[in-house]
């Protein structure tokens, strides 16, 4: 049993030796704030990427391309489940008053939940396509509903 477990601690440190650069790019291709949060990244994408060592199929595919599949999956699931409802300020452009603003104070009642999750998500920098993808809608329909919500918030809070 000894040997096995040495043996296979080898085959890991190897893996990781090889791919650390993989690592490293798949984490900052998330943005982090800071570089504890980047040192939190890697080590989540260290864990995507023993879901693709468990799981590689040699037959079906290169293992880096497997592997950046469980990484980036590893990250956007743990991304997800960080997020928490947390006060989000926001510079707006539009808003004649040039201030900081909790976000929750401008929002008028009558939006909905799928346009206060692209609101959130837009503000946070994600690209439409990503917040399509994450709500399964289409990327046009993405930017009418933001277009409606900016238009409700400007017309909820004229001056």
């Amino acid at each position: 049993m000894t040997k096995l477990h040495s043996k296979l601690n080898e085959k890991l440190e190897k893996l990781f030796e090889d791919n650390y650069g993989l690592l490293v790019s798949q984490a900052i291709s998330f943005r982090p704030k800071n570089q504890s949060e980047l040192d939190e990244y890697i080590q989540v994408a260290a864990i995507g990427m023993m879901k693709a060592y468990e799981n590689y199929d040699e037959e079906r595919s290169k293992f880096s391309t497997f592997a950046i599949v469980c990484i980036r999956n590893s990250l956007k699931n743990h991304i997800r489940k960080e997020s928490k409802p947390r006060p989000i300020t926001a510079d707006l452009e539009w808003w004649p008053v040039k201030e900081e603003l909790h976000l929750e104070d401008i929002l008028p009642d009558d939006i909905t939940d799928v346009e206060f999750i692209i609101i959130i998500m837009k503000l946070e920098g994600y690209t439409y396509k990503e917040i399509s993808d994450t709500i399964r809608i289409p990327i046009l329909r993405v930017k009418n509903k933001l277009y409606n919500t900016y238009r409700k918030i400007r017309k909820a809070n004229e001056v």
